[in-house]
């Protein structure tokens, strides 16, 4: 017989996820057509899913990070991009348009440090048309609002459950149910959701 005992998560201590979705369905509807415009707003999937992913590496939720970095990979981003795209400014890998779009999503989910720097504000504004730049907004609240919404409904059971997510083989997808993590997906493509 194998010993799992370090492979498997003691899932004892977490607490059980707060469905928002059942209650709120027409909530969770609108979050997909927010999203779904801001995508189209930003013009560029590969943008658009960059930001999702350092966005929840600043928030520092496992869930989303282990979930949009698979998701970049599964659509044919590289992994050495990944790897360093919380080192971005230092990486020549990355586009005008690409670093643009890192640099206002830091300064908008470090809200707390201030307002973003006009100089991070001009260059978003000038690499993006105005379509493009409210995209990016709309992209960047969203995160920020489903990191609100993983705290408030499912307390450490997404950090826990991406720990977990590292022991499993390679490929394997977490799934913690509707409510552990809110960014909105397409249902096609994550069918963890409803």
């Amino acid at each position: 017989m194998t010993d799992t005992s370090e492979t498997t998560p003691d899932t004892s201590g977490i607490p059980a996820p707060v469905d928002i979705y059942g209650p709120q369905p027409a909530a969770y509807r609108a979050m997909l057509r927010l999203e779904q415009a801001a995508r189209d707003g930003v013009g560029d999937d590969t943008i658009f899913e960059l930001v999702k992913l350092r966005a929840s590496q600043i928030n520092g939720c496992g869930y989303c990070i282990d979930m949009h970095s698979k998701d970049l990979l599964a659509a044919g981003e590289t992994p050495q991009r990944l790897v360093l795209l919380d080192a971005w400014r230092e990486a020549p890998v990355y586009t005008r348009a690409e670093r643009a779009a890192l640099a206002l999503t830091e300064a908008v989910t470090t809200v707390a440090d201030g307002h973003p720097s006009p100089e991070v504000e001009a260059e978003a504004r000038e690499v993006f048309d105005e379509g493009g730049y409210a995209g990016l907004v709309v992209a960047i609240a969203l995160v920020v609002t489903g990191s609100a919404v993983v705290m408030l409904t499912s307390g450490t059971a997404a950090a826990d459950a991406a720990a977990a997510s590292a022991r499993q083989p390679r490929g394997a997808r977490l799934t913690l149910g509707v409510s552990a993590c809110p960014c909105p997906r397409r249902p096609s493509r994550r069918s963890a959701h409803p």
